[in-house]
């Protein structure tokens, strides 16, 4: 007898077409007919809503009165929430947000009763490689998956799925996705009409004899009655003999019943390897990557500030008997969450959705700021300063190894000659890029307010004199600063500094360290000589093209026409030179099409100007050339890229992921009958990435490297171009070039999504010799991403006992990266998060602790399993080989 389990749900979009608080509004009407028809119909067994927890927050805190309510449901198990906290996209985000959305996520259910054990993903536009590993991290039994899959790519809807480093969970698919039943006919003779049409479309789908049956869809509300409907649908199988049995089920029950099937079949699965990106039967969305493109960067920037910057500070802080809050920085990571809601981290929603997005980064990076600021404070309170001649400026390092040889950082000064010390006093080799007279009171807050403070007293107005400084700008040589810990340095001014030797050289355009050669070429584009390699390279010729997509999809126009700046004189300026570092800026202007034709059909005569600044600089002992562009767009209808040119030829590339580096196809096969075999789009070689992309040989390779960019593109399988901007004016549109029919969303005006005005981003070419693996790629990304963390204390505080200097955890060895070093969720340990990205296995990695603590063990992602302490031996621990992509957590026990 087939079983067929018919799960009841709701996939709640918080916003999209509708901002979050009218969405709000409906889900408190939702949520109360849900309350009333499961508390008065018991046999009403079970509803699913949506596997997310942030709904419990959202409605919790306008009715809190209710929360006994829905935790009797939960803990009973006939509600499921979790094990996410939002259900996000899995492309935009990085993979330490993953982890954090269902740690935060499952933690919520638990405390409400019950986690669902399902990864359940309805709607994502695609899957990533490391979901397999990441949910059995969470010890959860299987995924429900839809976007991505193909029938063609399965012989049957359940299968094994398995990530990078071997690991595999039991996948379902959504044969006609989420909401095919999105209710059943009240009539209850349609409604069994209605299940055996479905069931006879998905029988081939589900072989085991247990078949999934969706009811449910966008924002529904619980079918009352139903129960009724399902008894008498049994009741009519039976009466007919149909050899069917249909009952109201939840992921839990289905995966436990299919696992049976199994097990009494002894069926071998068929396991789909990696990323899930196949757009023949559901559209995936090439280009959400890059709408919006503003939102999208400063979600990257604040996912490496939080768990890269306020993360191990506040470790650090905590590990000196100051407070960590884990409460305030999983408040910051839940408005990241709530933006990386699917529909809202890949923009695809209205103008007044992402203002309120914005809105929710501004929150998230004020708490980052005020905990960074209060962790300063609390060192400055704690620090023994008394031995500090001059001024006393902290610098933290937040990574467990040491940095790059040269950091920039800004010191300020009363005198404009000054020298700096080690707390060993050694003295400090440095260089100033800039020197400008500035009062802290006008940029402070903080002294702002003494400042009135002082006034009120007085009872009169004053400028205080003392909080005028020189603000120096300056390169100081790094080699002092410790792995993962701090260092005072003392300023001492009315001191000469040394001279230092000169380890950048420019003449006329040309730029030089003992890496790299570079010639700025008349139409500012980069002519590079990798010095270890003795190859050539070229970089940084900006592309502008028609869209004629949406907030979903690029798409070209029928007739597009391409601009470059290759043939264009570029202005060229030295902006500044110094021993250790050089900088020029390139300024183009660009007479580019304002817009499409009315009609779609190609790209208006008309011209206007955009406008691209941007800065490059190379410092010395540095493989990277720093760009920091700035965007003018007056145009519309648009999509702007920089290309990156290596002399190899490779038909895949490689890229960031999550805890790993994926190797992807430059170019996708496609039919050229795709239409005609209705592919609902085009597959298109617009990939995503998490911080860096490469194209290399084992030879010679180029890398480009960034902290905010999501979207890249390789020509010609030899050129990277990194997506700059897209600009669209509408949610939704039908039939566009590579998305034939209907609309996605809805054609709705999207102004904002034009960008016009001015954009700023950040980006770091790297040529290489051999691959991105013997380049340590992904250990420069990391560098390049998290700063050091520096505060100069101005006040004369010299009372506490802490060291000057101190190391709190190194990290030695080989294609092993760090993703967290946070206190643990549930107690007072601390946990540190590894992983492999390199296709090489990571062996013969060491790990010193400097602190006091008991000792260090294996645990799982959602920090509860013990899976067996690491060996102590020569004063560190000897880590375990990591396979390729593997994630390693740990738990430092004090």
């Amino acid at each position: 007898m087939k079983n067929l389990h018919y799960i009841p749900h709701t996939h709640w979009d918080r916003e999209w077409h509708k901002t979050f608080e009218a969405f709000r509004v409906r889900l408190g009407y939702s949520m109360e007919i849900l309350l009333d028809t499961m508390e008065n119909d018991k046999n009403f067994d079970y509803f699913m809503y949506d596997a997310q927890t942030s709904i419990l927050d959202d409605y919790l805190t306008v009715y809190p009165e209710n929360r006994e309510r829905l935790k009797k449901l939960i803990s009973d198990k006939r509600l499921f929430v979790g094990p996410w906290y939002t259900q996000p996209d899995f492309y935009l985000i990085s993979g330490e947000s993953l982890v954090r959305n269902l740690l935060i996520g499952s933690n919520i259910a638990d405390d409400m009763g019950h986690s669902m054990e399902t990864g359940y993903i309805p709607d994502s536009f695609g899957q990533s490689a490391q979901l397999p590993q990441i949910l059995n991290g969470f010890d959860l039994k299987s995924v429900l998956v839809w976007r991505g899959i193909a029938c063609d790519d399965i012989d049957n809807s359940v299968f094994s799925w398995q990530s990078p480093d071997g690991s595999e969970i039991l996948g379902i698919h959504f044969p006609l996705g989420y909401g095919y039943n999105r209710y059943l006919p009240a009539d209850k003779e349609d409604a069994v009409k209605k299940i055996l049409e479905t069931e006879e479309k998905i029988a081939d789908r589900f072989k085991d004899g247990e078949v999934m049956l969706m009811g449910g869809g966008d924002h529904t509300t619980i079918q009352n009655g139903l129960p009724d409907i399902i008894d008498y649908a049994n009741k009519y199988f039976k009466k007919n003999n149909y050899d069917l049995n249909i009952k109201i089920s939840n992921p839990e029950l289905l995966t436990k019943d299919i696992k049976n099937a199994l097990k009494k079949s002894s069926r071998k699965l068929q396991v789909l390897h990696g990323e899930l990106r196949n757009p023949k039967e559901q559209r995936v969305h090439f280009g959400d990557s890059s709408s919006r493109m503003d939102i999208k960067y400063l979600n990257k920037t604040l996912e490496y500030k939080i768990s890269s910057v306020i993360e191990p500070l506040s470790t650090f802080a905590y590990l000196e008997n100051g407070i960590y809050s884990n409460g305030l920085i999983n408040k910051s990571w839940k408005y990241l969450f709530e933006n990386q809601a699917h529909d809202s981290i890949c923009t695809c929603c209205t103008d007044e959705s992402h203002d309120d997005i914005m809105n929710r980064f501004k929150y998230s990076g004020q708490i980052n700021k005020e905990l960074e600021n209060m962790f300063f404070r609390y060192m400055e309170r704690e620090l023994d300063l008394s031995q500090i001649k001059g001024r006393a400026v902290l610098l933290v390092n937040t990574l467990p190894y040491k940095r790059e040889k040269f950091i920039e950082i800004t010191v300020y000064t009363k005198k404009k000659e000054f020298s700096l010390y080690t707390s060993a006093g050694k003295k400090i080799p440095y260089e100033i890029v800039s020197s400008l007279n500035t009062d802290l009171s006008e940029t402070d807050i903080s002294l702002a307010m003494d400042i009135a403070s002082e006034n009120y007293i007085l009872d009169s107005y004053s400028k205080n004199p003392k909080y005028v400084f020189w603000k120096n700008k300056i390169i100081i040589s790094s080699d002092f600063l410790p792995a993962g810990g701090y260092e005072v340095i003392d300023i001492r001014e009315n001191e000469a500094a040394d001279n230092n030797e000169k380890l950048v050289s420019s003449h006329e355009n040309q730029l030089e360290n003992e890496y790299l050669k570079i010639n700025i070429k008349e139409n500012g584009s980069l002519d590079i000589f990798e010095k270890e390699s003795r190859e050539k390279f070229s970089a940084l010729i900006y592309e502008e093209k028609g869209d004629d997509g949406d907030e979903y999809d690029y798409s070209p126009p029928k007739n597009d026409r391409i601009f470059t700046t290759e043939n264009l004189k570029a202005e060229i300026t030295k902006l500044y030179e110094n021993n250790f570092e050089t900088a020029f800026e390139i300024k183009h202007v660009m007479m580019v099409p304002n817009a499409l034709n009315p009609d779609r059909s190609g790209r208006n005569t008309e011209l206007t100007e955009l406008k691209i600044k941007s800065t490059v600089s190379l410092r010395a002992a540095s493989r990277i050339i720093a760009v920091k562009t700035e965007l003018h767009n007056n145009s519309h209808d648009h999509i702007i890229k920089v290309l990156c040119s290596a002399p190899v030829t490779t038909d895949s590339s490689y890229a960031g992921d999550h805890f790993s580096v994926i190797k992807r196809d430059n170019q996708i096969s496609v039919p050229e009958n795709w239409k005609e075999l209705n592919y609902k789009s085009k597959p298109l070689p617009i990939y995503p990435m998490q911080g860096f992309t490469d194209i290399s040989d084992s030879k010679t390779g180029i890398a480009v490297l960034s902290a905010g960019l999501p979207e890249y593109e390789i020509y010609n399988n030899d050129t990277i171009a990194l997506t700059l901007m897209r600009s669209v004016g509408k949610m939704g549109k039908s039939d566009l070039e590579i998305r034939p029919g209907r609309v996605s969303g809805i054609e709705f005006n999207t102004p904002d999504s034009q960008m016009t005005g001015n954009y700023k981003f950040e980006f770091g070419i790297v040529p290489h010799s051999g691959n991105y693996s013997d380049a340590q790629i992904q250990r420069l990304v990391s560098l390049y991403s998290a700063p050091v963390n520096v505060k100069q204390f101005l006040e004369d505080i010299k009372t506490g006992d802490r060291p000057l200097r101190k190391e709190y955890i190194e990290l030695t060895g080989n294609n092993i990266e760090v993703s967290a070093l946070k206190k643990a969720e549930r107690d007072k340990n601390i946990i540190l998060r590894l992983f492999n990205p390199s296709q090489k296995l990571s062996e013969n990695n060491r790990l010193k602790i400097n602190f006091p603590h008991n000792s260090v063990s294996i645990t799982n992602l959602k920090e509860t399993a013990f899976l067996g302490n690491l060996e102590f031996s020569d004063n560190s621990y000897i880590l375990p080989d990591l396979k390729n992509a593997e994630i390693l957590t740990l738990k430092i026990t004090i």
